[in-house]
């Protein structure tokens, strides 16, 4: 659970009470042919709807502005810049770190993608499995239209997945290494987050 949901529990723990309560009185308003009860079941069960969806609309916007504060602070920095801060290693490969960044930055525009560094966490520290999971998952397919590469080229979630942004760059230089007959480079695991 993110941290965002952790600090909103007590409200879905509030939530599904009323909707316990709701659901009581109106068992108990079919037991005793009342239509007072039910019309109370009833309405407990409408409050505590509206308070799940007030819960996910509230845990959901405060994911995006983390995600977006996180990236909003950022530089822009052209990609020989990006590549000498963060990847030092590959930075004769600037094409597919160009195109990886291209990519990054249309499908999660709205969160800053253009913005997002390496040591970012997808899930932890981004949100994307919980605020673009389609472009999440869309994004394999979209890194091996870009480079030209084939779609079983990236891992899945039983391999491990991605884990970090600096997953996806690297997956894609393996990939692009592969294709152009290139050495594969070697996944670095970087702890620090950059």
């Amino acid at each position: 659970m993110s941290a965002a949901k952790r600090e909103l529990k007590p409200l879905a723990v509030l939530a599904a009470m009323i909707a316990v309560a709701g659901a009581l009185l109106c068992l108990a308003a079919g037991m005793s042919n009342d239509r007072r009860l039910l019309g109370m079941g009833t309405l407990c069960l409408l409050v505590s709807a509206l308070a799940f969806l007030a819960w996910a609309l509230t845990a959901t916007s405060e994911m995006r502005r983390r995600a977006c504060e996180l990236t909003g602070e950022r530089p822009d920095l052209g990609d020989d810049e990006f590549a000498a801060r963060f990847l030092p290693e590959f930075a004769g490969r600037i094409e597919v770190l160009a195109a990886v960044r291209s990519v990054l930055g249309r499908k999660f525009k709205d969160l800053g993608g253009a913005r997002f560094w390496p040591g970012d966490r997808l899930a932890e520290d981004l949100h994307l499995d919980e605020l673009a999971p389609s472009d999440l998952a869309d994004l394999p397919g979209s890194l091996s239209r870009a480079l030209k590469v084939s779609c079983d080229r990236w891992p899945d979630d039983a391999e491990g997945g991605w884990r970090t942004v600096r997953d996806v760059y690297l997956s894609a230089l393996e990939a692009a290494g592969e294709r152009a007959g290139a050495p594969v480079p070697a996944p670095v695991q970087n702890p620090e987050r950059s």
